[in-house]
C-alpha cells in the first residue's frame, strides 16, 4: 500500500485545479439574464440525466426540457460533457458549502456529534442532487471531471484541521483520507437502502465507525 504523505495534498490540489481548467470549456454568463438561462439549462440537464442516464441523454433533450432553442444551449455549452461537468462542479460546490457550515466548536472530544453531522449532512445534500448517482457513474465510464474527488478530499482534510488543529499536517491528511473513504462507504450503503432497510441504520452505523476512528487517532 502506498504511504500517504503531506505532499500528496499539494498534488491533489494541483490536479483538481488542472482538471477544472481542462474540462470547464464553456462560456460563462455575464448578464443576469444569462445566469438565469444557464441555471434553467442545468436544471433541465439534471432532470434528463437523472431520468435516462448520462449516456442516453442528448443536447436536444436538454434544450427541449428547458423550453429553450438548441442554439441557446450551445451558446453556453459546446458539448454534453461540458453540461455534465458544470453540473458536477455545482454538486461539488454545494457539498463543500454544507461541510463548511458544520460546527467543530464543541468539546474537542465530541466526535460522535461531528461524525453524525457529517454523515447526515452529506447524505441529505446528495439526496437533493437528483443526478448525483448517474454523474458519479459517468465519471468512471466516460472520464468526466477527474479532479472532483480530490477537491472533496481536500475539503474533508480541511474539516479535520478544524476539528483537530493541533494535529500534524501528515496526520490531518491521513485522518481526512480515511474519513473521506468512510463517507463514500456511507453513500454506497445509502444507495442500497431499499435492500438493507430494517437491517441497519446507515447514519447511525457509519457515524459510529467514523467517530470511533477519530477518537482513537486524535490525541
Amino acid at each position: 500500500m502506498q504511504k500517504l504523505t503531506h505532499s500528496d495534498t499539494g498534488d491533489r490540489s494541483s490536479k483538481a485545479s488542472g482538471a477544472a481548467t481542462r474540462t470547464s470549456e464553456r462560456k460563462k454568463p455575464i448578464l443576469d439574464r444569462g445566469v438565469k438561462r444557464v441555471k434553467s439549462l442545468l436544471r433541465a440537464a439534471e432532470q434528463c440525466f437523472a431520468e435516462v442516464g448520462y449516456g442516453a441523454a442528448s443536447m436536444t433533450a436538454v434544450a427541449r426540457r428547458a423550453n429553450a432553442p438548441i442554439g441557446s444551449l450551445y451558446q453556453f455549452f459546446s458539448t454534453k460533457e461540458s453540461v455534465a461537468v458544470a453540473l458536477i462542479e455545482q454538486y461539488v460546490a454545494e457539498l463543500k458549502t454544507c461541510w463548511d457550515s458544520l460546527s467543530t466548536d464543541g468539546p474537542h472530544d465530541d466526535y460522535a456529534k461531528f461524525a453524525r453531522q457529517l454523515v447526515t449532512t452529506t447524505l441529505e445534500q446528495i439526496d437533493r442532487q437528483p443526478a448525483f448517482s448517474t454523474l458519479e457513474d459517468a465519471q468512471a465510464n466516460f472520464g468526466l471531471r477527474p479532479g472532483n474527488h480530490d477537491e472533496l478530499l481536500l475539503a474533508v482534510i480541511g474539516l479535520i484541521g478544524r476539528l483537530a488543529p493541533s494535529a500534524s499536517a501528515a496526520m490531518r491528511d491521513k485522518l481526512g483520507l480515511i474519513t473521506f473513504q468512510m463517507l463514500k462507504a456511507a453513500y454506497a450503503l445509502h444507495q442500497n437502502d431499499n435492500e438493507i432497510k430494517g437491517d441497519i441504520d446507515v447514519v447511525v452505523e457509519m457515524s459510529s465507525i467514523i467517530a470511533g476512528y477519530l477518537r482513537r487517532n486524535i490525541t
